[in-house]
Protein backbone atom coordinates (compact mmCIF):
# COMPACT_ATOMS: atom_id res chain seq x y z
CA UNK A 1 0.00 0.00 0.00
CA UNK A 2 1.18 3.54 -0.61
CA UNK A 3 2.67 4.88 2.59
CA UNK A 4 2.80 1.42 4.18
CA UNK A 5 5.81 0.03 5.97
CA UNK A 6 6.41 -2.95 3.63
CA UNK A 7 5.47 -5.61 6.20
CA UNK A 8 2.50 -7.04 4.23
CA UNK A 9 4.22 -8.04 0.96
CA UNK A 10 6.37 -10.83 2.47
CA UNK A 11 3.12 -12.56 3.50
CA UNK A 12 1.87 -12.83 -0.10
CA UNK A 13 1.76 -16.33 -1.54
CA UNK A 14 4.25 -16.77 -4.40
CA UNK A 15 2.58 -17.89 -7.63
CA UNK A 16 5.14 -20.70 -7.83
CA UNK A 17 3.54 -22.26 -4.69
CA UNK A 18 0.24 -22.81 -6.54
CA UNK A 19 -0.43 -25.78 -8.82
CA UNK A 20 0.57 -25.66 -12.46
CA UNK A 21 -1.80 -23.57 -14.58
CA UNK A 22 -2.55 -20.91 -11.98
CA UNK A 23 -1.46 -17.45 -13.13
CA UNK A 24 -1.25 -14.11 -11.37
CA UNK A 25 -3.75 -11.47 -12.48
CA UNK A 26 -4.00 -7.77 -11.84
CA UNK A 27 -5.13 -7.12 -8.28
CA UNK A 28 -8.00 -4.78 -7.67
CA UNK A 29 -7.65 -1.65 -5.53
CA UNK A 30 -5.96 -2.58 -2.22
CA UNK A 31 -7.11 0.40 -0.17
CA UNK A 32 -9.43 -1.76 1.90
CA UNK A 33 -12.17 -4.31 1.93
CA UNK A 34 -14.39 -2.57 4.44
CA UNK A 35 -16.82 -5.43 5.07
CA UNK A 36 -18.64 -6.75 8.07
CA UNK A 37 -19.13 -10.53 7.90
CA UNK A 38 -21.54 -12.13 10.36
CA UNK A 39 -21.23 -9.07 12.62
CA UNK A 40 -17.41 -8.94 12.51
CA UNK A 41 -15.71 -5.92 10.92
CA UNK A 42 -12.86 -7.40 8.86
CA UNK A 43 -10.92 -4.14 8.86
CA UNK A 44 -11.91 -2.29 12.04
CA UNK A 45 -9.01 0.18 11.94
CA UNK A 46 -6.63 1.44 9.30
CA UNK A 47 -3.75 -1.03 8.86
CA UNK A 48 -0.05 -0.13 9.00
CA UNK A 49 0.39 -1.91 5.67
CA UNK A 50 -1.62 -3.96 3.20
CA UNK A 51 -1.05 -6.05 0.08
CA UNK A 52 -3.15 -8.06 -2.34
CA UNK A 53 -2.57 -10.70 -5.00
CA UNK A 54 -5.05 -12.35 -7.40
CA UNK A 55 -4.78 -15.54 -9.48
CA UNK A 56 -6.90 -17.51 -11.91
CA UNK A 57 -6.97 -21.16 -12.91
CA UNK A 58 -8.21 -20.08 -16.37
CA UNK A 59 -9.97 -17.10 -17.90
CA UNK A 60 -13.29 -18.68 -16.82
CA UNK A 61 -12.07 -19.53 -13.31
CA UNK A 62 -11.75 -20.71 -10.69
CA UNK A 63 -10.19 -17.68 -9.04
CA UNK A 64 -8.20 -16.96 -5.89
CA UNK A 65 -7.43 -13.69 -4.17
CA UNK A 66 -5.36 -12.86 -1.12
CA UNK A 67 -5.59 -9.81 1.13
CA UNK A 68 -3.06 -9.04 3.87
CA UNK A 69 -3.56 -6.37 6.53
CA UNK A 70 -0.88 -5.67 9.15
CA UNK A 71 -1.84 -3.90 12.40
CA UNK A 72 0.22 -2.28 15.18
CA UNK A 73 -1.70 -3.96 17.97
CA UNK A 74 -3.93 -6.96 18.78
CA UNK A 75 -6.44 -6.15 16.02
CA UNK A 76 -5.58 -9.25 13.96
CA UNK A 77 -5.98 -11.59 16.93
CA UNK A 78 -9.31 -9.99 17.86
CA UNK A 79 -10.77 -10.14 14.32
CA UNK A 80 -9.83 -13.81 13.85
CA UNK A 81 -11.10 -14.73 17.34
CA UNK A 82 -14.38 -12.89 16.69
CA UNK A 83 -14.83 -14.70 13.36
CA UNK A 84 -14.19 -18.06 15.08
CA UNK A 85 -17.01 -17.25 17.51
CA UNK A 86 -19.51 -15.74 15.05
CA UNK A 87 -19.20 -17.73 11.79
CA UNK A 88 -20.43 -21.11 13.13
CA UNK A 89 -23.83 -19.63 14.06
CA UNK A 90 -24.15 -17.31 11.06
CA UNK A 91 -26.45 -18.24 8.17
CA UNK A 92 -26.27 -14.99 6.14
CA UNK A 93 -25.09 -11.41 6.07
CA UNK A 94 -25.71 -8.41 3.84
CA UNK A 95 -22.86 -6.33 2.41
CA UNK A 96 -23.41 -2.82 1.09
CA UNK A 97 -21.29 -0.78 -1.30
CA UNK A 98 -21.70 2.09 -3.77
CA UNK A 99 -23.47 -0.24 -6.24
CA UNK A 100 -26.08 -1.48 -3.76
CA UNK A 101 -26.25 -4.46 -1.45
CA UNK A 102 -25.87 -8.22 -1.67
CA UNK A 103 -26.95 -10.91 0.75
CA UNK A 104 -24.58 -13.85 1.16
CA UNK A 105 -25.74 -17.26 2.39
CA UNK A 106 -23.11 -18.62 4.80
CA UNK A 107 -22.08 -22.08 6.02
CA UNK A 108 -19.01 -23.20 7.95
CA UNK A 109 -16.29 -24.89 5.95
CA UNK A 110 -13.79 -27.52 7.12
CA UNK A 111 -10.51 -27.25 5.21
CA UNK A 112 -8.47 -30.41 5.69
CA UNK A 113 -4.79 -29.52 6.01
CA UNK A 114 -5.35 -25.81 6.73
CA UNK A 115 -3.03 -24.22 9.30
CA UNK A 116 -4.21 -24.25 12.91
CA UNK A 117 -6.33 -21.25 13.81
CA UNK A 118 -7.80 -20.83 10.32
CA UNK A 119 -11.44 -19.74 10.24
CA UNK A 120 -13.22 -20.75 7.02
CA UNK A 121 -16.68 -20.45 5.56
CA UNK A 122 -18.49 -20.88 2.24
CA UNK A 123 -20.64 -18.02 1.06
CA UNK A 124 -22.95 -17.89 -1.93
CA UNK A 125 -24.45 -14.89 -3.63
CA UNK A 126 -26.57 -14.49 -6.76
CA UNK A 127 -25.12 -12.29 -9.48
CA UNK A 128 -27.11 -10.98 -12.43
CA UNK A 129 -25.30 -11.09 -15.77
CA UNK A 130 -26.42 -10.30 -19.33
CA UNK A 131 -27.59 -13.25 -21.39
CA UNK A 132 -25.17 -13.97 -24.25
CA UNK A 133 -26.75 -13.66 -27.68
CA UNK A 134 -29.75 -11.66 -26.46
CA UNK A 135 -30.94 -9.03 -28.89
CA UNK A 136 -29.61 -5.56 -28.13
CA UNK A 137 -32.20 -3.34 -26.50
CA UNK A 138 -32.47 -0.61 -23.93
CA UNK A 139 -33.00 -3.32 -21.29
CA UNK A 140 -30.70 -6.31 -21.85
CA UNK A 141 -31.97 -9.73 -20.80
CA UNK A 142 -30.35 -10.76 -17.52
CA UNK A 143 -30.01 -14.10 -15.77
CA UNK A 144 -28.92 -15.02 -12.28
CA UNK A 145 -25.79 -17.07 -11.66
CA UNK A 146 -24.44 -18.19 -8.32
CA UNK A 147 -20.99 -17.11 -7.18
CA UNK A 148 -19.56 -19.56 -4.63
CA UNK A 149 -16.75 -18.25 -2.42
CA UNK A 150 -14.71 -20.26 0.05
CA UNK A 151 -13.13 -17.76 2.41
CA UNK A 152 -10.35 -18.53 4.89
CA UNK A 153 -8.86 -16.14 7.43
CA UNK A 154 -5.86 -16.68 9.65
CA UNK A 155 -3.59 -14.57 11.79
CA UNK A 156 0.12 -14.46 11.05
CA UNK A 157 1.75 -12.39 13.80
CA UNK A 158 0.11 -8.95 13.71
CA UNK A 159 -1.40 -9.59 10.27
CA UNK A 160 -4.73 -10.85 9.00
CA UNK A 161 -4.35 -13.05 5.93
CA UNK A 162 -7.61 -13.52 4.03
CA UNK A 163 -7.85 -15.88 1.08
CA UNK A 164 -10.95 -16.08 -1.09
CA UNK A 165 -11.30 -18.93 -3.60
CA UNK A 166 -14.31 -18.47 -5.86
CA UNK A 167 -16.06 -19.78 -8.92
CA UNK A 168 -19.29 -19.22 -10.82
CA UNK A 169 -21.95 -21.94 -10.75
CA UNK A 170 -19.61 -24.46 -9.08
CA UNK A 171 -17.56 -24.94 -5.94
CA UNK A 172 -14.07 -23.43 -5.84
CA UNK A 173 -10.87 -25.47 -5.64
CA UNK A 174 -10.28 -25.92 -1.90
CA UNK A 175 -7.01 -27.80 -2.45
CA UNK A 176 -5.60 -24.59 -3.95
CA UNK A 177 -7.03 -22.61 -1.05
CA UNK A 178 -5.29 -24.86 1.50
CA UNK A 179 -2.03 -24.72 -0.49
CA UNK A 180 -2.18 -20.92 -0.48
CA UNK A 181 -2.98 -20.83 3.25
CA UNK A 182 0.07 -22.93 4.06
CA UNK A 183 2.34 -20.68 1.97
CA UNK A 184 1.02 -17.34 3.29
CA UNK A 185 3.71 -16.00 5.57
Amino acid sequence: MKGGNGSASPLLVPTSALPSGWTATKARDTRGYRMTVCGVDLEPTAPLDSAQQNWQGSIAGPYLEQHVRVYPDATAAKVVADLAKKVPGCRSYTAKDAKGQSTFAVETLALKGAPSGTVAWRQKVPLFVPVAGASPSASPTMRSVEVVQDVAVRRVGAAIVLLNAYAVEKNPDDAVLVTALTHAG
